[in-house]
C-alpha cells in the first residue's frame, strides 16, 4: 500500500512529488486508470495545513505537473490528467492516513485472503507497527491486517437518516 502501485506510477511520482510539495501540498496518490483506449492519470493531493483543497489548488497543481509530465514523456499513450482532492471516500495510502482516521469506517481489499475473504469493511480501531486493527461491520470481530497485505483502502462515507431528515455522517 503506497501512493503508487507499479513502476510507471512510481516514475510519475518521482517527477511530480517535488513540485507538489514546493506548492505546500502533499501527494496522496498517483494512479493510472485504463479503460480501453482511454488512459487517465489521477493525481490526488492534500494541503499540508489540513484545510480543504479547492479548485484554485487543483489548477496550481495541474499547471505545475502537466509540463513536467510532457517533457519527461513517461506515459507513452495519450492520457487525460485528472487533479483533485482525495474526496470523502479518500484512499488511505500513507501511514499518517491510517493514524488520522482511527475511529472511522473504512473498506479495504487484501492481497492474501484472511479467513477466506479479501474484502473487509469496519471501524479502524488502531494502527501501529505497520498493522491495522479493524472491527468488522458484519460481525463485530476485530481482525489485524498488515499494511503490506493491503491492495486498496478507503474511508467509507455513509448517508444515514436522522430524525426524519437526511444528514451525512462519518461512521
Amino acid at each position: 500500500m503506497s501512493i503508487f502501485h507499479n513502476n510507471l506510477e512510481e516514475r510519475i511520482v518521482n517527477v511530480i512529488v517535488g513540485p507538489i510539495e514546493s506548492l505546500g501540498y502533499e501527494l496522496v496518490r498517483a494512479k493510472i486508470i485504463s479503460t480501453g483506449k482511454n488512459n487517465t492519470l489521477q493525481i490526488m493531493f492534500d494541503k499540508v495545513d489540513g484545510t480543504a483543497v479547492n479548485i484554485e489548488d487543483c489548477k496550481k497543481v495541474h499547471y505545475a505537473v502537466s509540463p513536467l509530465l510532457d517533457v519527461e514523456d513517461i506515459i507513452e499513450d495519450k492520457y487525460t490528467l485528472e487533479v483533485s482532492s482525495p474526496g470523502v471516500n479518500r484512499p488511505l495510502t500513507r501511514d499518517k492516513d491510517f493514524v488520522n482516521y482511527v475511529g472511522y469506517t473504512i473498506k479495504l481489499t487484501t492481497k492474501i485472503p484472511i479467513g477466506n475473504r479479501r474484502k473487509f469493511k469496519g471501524a479502524l480501531k488502531e494502527f501501529s507497527n505497520n498493522e491495522l486493527s479493524i472491527e468488522l461491520k458484519d460481525n463485530n470481530e476485530i481482525i489485524k491486517i498488515n499494511k503490506n497485505n493491503i491492495i486498496e483502502a478507503n474511508l467509507l462515507f455513509e448517508k444515514r437518516r436522522h430524525y426524519g431528515s437526511s444528514r451525512f455522517w462519518w461512521s
